[in-house]
């Protein structure tokens, strides 16, 4: 069932859920200004806010773990870390080659770096891999950059992380089918890896609990 989007919770349905718990995102990222959303929010289970972005990822991880069970800490954290260490493990030597996280988001494609403090980026960078130098002259304040088709060729790195939005199916099968995008080195080498977009970006609740209970890695 549809429970809804961040601003906008199907509060009809998640009372006939009857839920112990709500993890909510902080009002900034719920798209509200007031505590109107989170007292509807209480008045259905006991809810806790937790600030999703933006915020270290082992921070994050801790502080989900914390509130359904302290035993739960060292897991969700070890897993990140378990990440990090398949991926240097697989590798060799991380500073020799350059790799882009990317995703495919509502008709764009972003490059996500570890100034937006998501799980890939993040563990991209802990793991010692190198961020090329033009990348950065695109980045926004929220460590993302946004390219079309037409200028994707800035992603062409020696590994590129590529992942979806929920249900932006068609949007990646654009890309994939896209003449420049085929002939990037980093494609024809056969160097992209995709994943889904919950196991490898998202953060908060959502991100911790998927990873808990899926045990994907990186």
């Amino acid at each position: 069932a549809e429970l809804g989007e961040f601003e906008t919770p199907n509060l009809e349905l998640l009372l006939e859920v009857e839920p112990d718990l709500i993890l909510a995102h902080s009002d900034e990222f719920m798209g509200t200004e007031d505590d109107s959303l989170l007292e509807l929010l209480q008045d259905i289970a006991p809810t806790v806010q937790v600030t999703p972005y933006f915020t270290n990822p082992r921070q994050v991880a801790t502080d989900v773990a914390s509130i359904l069970d302290e035993e739960q800490v060292g897991v969700l954290v070890g897993i990140i870390d378990s990440a990090i260490d398949d991926v240097v493990c697989a590798v060799g030597d991380p500073e020799a080659i350059e790799m882009t996280v990317m995703q495919s988001w509502a008709g764009t494609y972003r490059i996500v770096t570890p100034l937006s403090q998501q799980v890939a980026p993040f563990i991209v960078q802990e793991a010692g891999f190198a961020i090329p130098e033009e990348h950065l002259e695109d980045f926004e304040e929220n460590g993302l950059a946004s390219y079309s088709i037409e200028t994707i060729d800035r992603v062409d790195t020696d590994v590129v992380l590529l992942s979806r939005y929920f249900l932006d199916g068609e949007n990646i099968e654009e890309l994939l089918d896209a003449p420049l995008w085929q002939s990037l080195d980093v494609v024809q080498d056969g160097n992209v890896i995709q994943g889904d977009f919950r196991s490898w970006s998202v953060t908060g609740p959502i991100g911790e609990i998927g990873r808990a209970s899926c045990r994907e890695r990186v």
